[in-house]
């Protein structure tokens, strides 16, 4: 199982981490750091004001973090089915998970595509495994996810996990959930651009997708070819960071960060979040329920 535990790391893209460039600039749309918080202070200090925050200290302590690996995965779950979502667009296919992870140790290792072919794609061409439902499909992994941790009294929320597993280049077009997420990365880099709510009004794109933004929908985006994912590669390269987007520059409040191995991104309900995989990623994604007499407090 450790064979595949590094995969994702031969293959990750060439992109500076967000911890230098320049300072003032990041510091306005970095999104903030909190280290091995107590349940007190994620709660009283993000989960109450609804604010994003990337915790460090917490993921490596699960067995997920310890366990979790392609190898795993497949022995685990690789008889399960599940509908894999190719690129963009609106295409799926139905197969074995132990099949797609096959793939996507092909992809990595021989750089051989092997997945089922879509006809007439004109996007992505590999396939994305996204909201696979550990409750209903894999119960047994779901022993392994420690988010209640963070949660005094866990009894006052529910909880569905998910898993994600992309390769490179893969993404989600920018939605907002009406839950709280968590995106704990098991393994790889995964780039998050987040949006306060109502941000949609703010957004570049066609009155159209405005409205489908607004009522729980998404809308796919083009990235402009020199799109850079931190300041540092912008000022290197001349390129376009994220904040300058043609889609997002005139959006206020706009907050951006790779979220690497061993993070966990807390996203408030309702903010927009737009995602890439920078490696092959390995994630859980936790949606966060609050019943009525505790929702009160979360504005």
């Amino acid at each position: 199982a450790q064979e595949s535990r590094g995969l994702g790391d031969v293959y990750k893209r060439q992109v500076s981490t967000q911890s230098t460039g320049d300072e003032a600039v990041m510091e306005v749309y970095s999104i903030p750091y909190l280290d091995s918080p107590t349940p007190e202070e994620f709660y009283n200090d993000f989960f109450i004001p609804q604010k994003p925050v990337i915790l460090t200290g917490v993921l490596d302590t699960w067995p997920a973090f310890q366990k979790w690996d392609l190898l795993y995965l497949k022995n685990t779950i690789g008889e399960k089915v599940h509908s894999f979502r190719y690129g963009r667009g609106k295409h799926y296919v139905d197969m074995k998970v132990s099949d797609y992870i096959d793939s996507v140790i092909t992809y990595i290792t021989e750089q051989k595509n092997t997945f089922p072919p879509i006809p007439d794609l004109d996007n992505e061409t590999v396939p994305y495994m996204r909201h696979f439902s550990i409750e209903q499909k894999a119960r047994v992994l779901s022993e392994d996810i420690r988010i209640m941790n963070l949660f005094s009294n866990p009894k006052n929320f529910w909880v569905c996990n998910y898993l994600f597993l992309g390769l490179p280049g893969t993404r989600t077009s920018p939605h907002f959930d009406k839950s709280s997420n968590f995106i704990a990365v098991v393994q790889g880099t995964k780039h998050f651009t987040l949006a306060p709510p109502g941000s949609e009004s703010l957004m570049n794109v066609p009155a159209e997708a405005k409205k489908s933004l607004a009522q729980f929908g998404s809308y796919d985006i083009l990235d402009p070819p020199n799109l850079a994912f931190n300041i540092k590669d912008s000022e290197a390269s001349n390129a376009i960071p994220m904040h300058k987007h043609p889609v997002f520059c005139d959006v206020k409040g706009l907050k951006y960060s790779e979220v690497k191995k061993g993070e966990i991104l807390f996203i408030p309900k309702s903010w927009y979040h737009y995602t890439h995989n920078l490696d092959l990623s390995l994630s859980i994604t936790t949606h966060t329920v609050v019943p009525v007499r505790v929702n009160t407090l979360v504005k």
